[in-house]
C-alpha cells in the first residue's frame, strides 16, 4: 500500500471540511456547530459517539470486542481574536478565528477516521478519535475530558500540532519533554499618584514595574543552569492616561516557560519574594499566578513504534524527525499522556505568519501529513 498517495486522495475531503470549519469559530466551550459537523460525519461512517464535557465526544470504531484501543486526539476550540487575512472562506463570527490551526487538526482526524473506517479490515486495534474542547483555556478541556471517560479503555492516545514555522512534509517528535510547560501572570502595583514634576511627593508605580521585569530577567540569568530553558515574558504593561501625571497604579501581566518542575517552582517562589522590597517601600502589589499546562512528555516507547510505523509506510515525500528540539509551547495533550503511554507530534504547515497572528495561514496540504501520520499509526499500532 502507498499510504501517502490513499492520504493525498483525501485530500479534497479535508481541504473542503477545513474551509467550512475555519468559517465558523468557536471559543472554548461554545463549540457546538463545530461539534455537530463532526459528530454527523463519523456517524455516518459507522463511528459509535458518546457526547462528554459540553460538546466534547468520543467516536469509537470497534473492530472486535478483544483488540486493545487506540485513541487520536483533536482539539476544537478557535482563539477570540479577528482574522486579518482575505480569504474566500474567512471567519464568519466577528472576535473569533481558527489562528492556531484547530480547523485543520480536526479535519486530519475526521479524513482519517474516513480513511480507517474504509480500510477497516486493515487494522488489528479498535480506534477512537477524541474530540476536545476549550484547549486555549487553561486548566483546558482535556482534563475534563478525562474525568468524563475519554480514556477509559484506552492503551495509547496520539496527537499532533501544526507548526508554521516549519516547511511541509516534516513530522518532528522526541522522547521526554516536547512541549514546556505555560503558566501566566498578573500584578497590580499600587502606588501614589502625583504630578509629574513632583515625583517625590507620589510612589512611581511605572518605575515599580519596570525595575521589576529588569530585575526577573537578571534572575534568570543568574540562579538558573544556563543549559535549561526559562522564560518570563511580560506581555502586558498599562498604566497612566496623562504626559504630566503620575498615576496611581500599574497592571503587568505576562507567561512563564520552561522545561523543568523544579525550575517552575522556583520562578514563582522568586517572582513573589521580589515583590517584597516594593512592599516594604509602601507599594501594594496584587499578584496572581496562574499555574497552566504541564510540559509534555513522550513516551520512549511510543516514539520508537511510531518510528517503526512510519518506516513500514514509508514514503520519500515525509521527513521524520525523531530527536526534535522542545518547543516552548503549551498544550493540555499532556495530560492524556500522564494517564496511558503515547506520544505527541508537530506536522510543519508553512505559514508566513506563526501562531495566533491575525496574519496566520498555514498551506492546507500539511494536512495531508497529517493524515498519513494517523493512518500509518492506526494501521501498524
Amino acid at each position: 500500500m502507498n499510504l501517502f498517495e490513499l492520504s493525498k486522495s483525501y485530500f479534497p475531503f479535508a481541504q473542503d471540511l477545513r474551509r467550512t470549519l475555519h468559517a465558523i469559530p468557536e471559543l472554548g466551550h461554545c463549540e457546538e456547530k463545530t461539534s455537530l459537523q463532526c459528530k454527523k460525519l463519523l456517524e455516518d461512517w459507522g463511528y459509535e459517539i458518546r457526547e462528554m464535557a459540553g460538546f466534547g465526544f468520543v467516536a469509537d470504531l470497534k473492530i472486535n470486542e478483544t483488540s486493545s484501543l487506540l485513541a487520536f486526539r483533536a482539539d476544537m476550540d478557535a482563539l477570540p481574536f479577528d482574522e486579518e487575512n482575505n480569504l474566500p472562506f474567512k471567519s464568519t463570527h466577528k472576535g473569533m478565528a481558527h489562528l492556531c490551526g484547530h480547523d485543520l487538526h480536526m479535519s486530519i482526524a475526521i479524513a482519517t477516521a474516513k480513511l480507517l473506517s474504509e480500510h477497516r479490515h486493515l487494522l488489528k486495534k479498535n480506534i477512537r478519535f477524541i474530540f476536545q474542547p476549550a484547549e486555549e483555556i487553561p486548566p483546558g478541556g482535556a482534563i475534563e475530558m478525562i474525568k468524563a471517560g475519554a480514556l477509559d479503555g484506552v492503551t495509547e492516545i496520539y496527537g499532533l500540532h501544526n507548526d508554521p514555522q516549519t516547511e511541509r512534509g516534516i513530522i518532528k517528535t522526541r522522547c521526554g519533554s516536547f512541549t514546556a510547560s505555560g503558566d501566566q501572570f498578573n500584578l497590580t502595583i499600587k502606588g501614589k499618584g502625583t504630578h509629574a514634576a513632583t515625583p517625590h511627593l507620589g510612589l512611581d508605580p511605572i518605575w515599580a514595574g519596570s525595575k521589576l521585569i529588569c530585575d526577573w530577567q537578571s534572575m534568570l540569568g543568574r540562579f538558573f543552569h544556563p543549559l535549561n530553558t526559562q522564560i518570563i515574558s511580560v506581555t502586558k504593561f498599562h498604566a497612566g492616561n496623562s504626559n504630566n501625571v503620575i498615576p496611581e497604579a500599574a497592571e503587568l501581566g505576562g507567561t512563564i516557560r520552561c522545561f523543568l518542575q523544579e525550575d517552575r517552582l522556583k520562578i514563582k517562589e522568586m517572582m513573589e519574594k521580589s515583590l517584597e522590597q516594593l512592599n516594604s517601600l509602601g507599594y501594594i502589589c496584587s499578584f496572581d499566578y496562574l499555574t497552566g499546562y504541564d510540559s509534555i512528555v513522550n513516551s520512549e516507547s511510543s516514539v520508537e513504534r511510531s518510528l517503526d510505523a512510519l518506516k513500514q509506510f514509508a514514503a520519500k515525500e515525509v521527513t521524520f524527525v525523531s530527536n526534535a528540539r522542545p518547543y516552548v509551547w503549551g498544550e493540555d495533550f499532556t495530560y492524556y499522556l500522564q494517564k496511558v503511554n503515547g506520544c505527541f507530534f508537530t506536522v510543519g504547515s508553512a505559514s508566513l505568519a506563526p501562531l495566533h497572528s491575525p496574519f496566520y495561514d498555514p498551506q492546507e496540504e500539511c494536512m495531508i501529513e497529517g493524515i498519513y501520520l494517523f493512518s500509518a499509526l492506526g494501521f501498524a499500532l
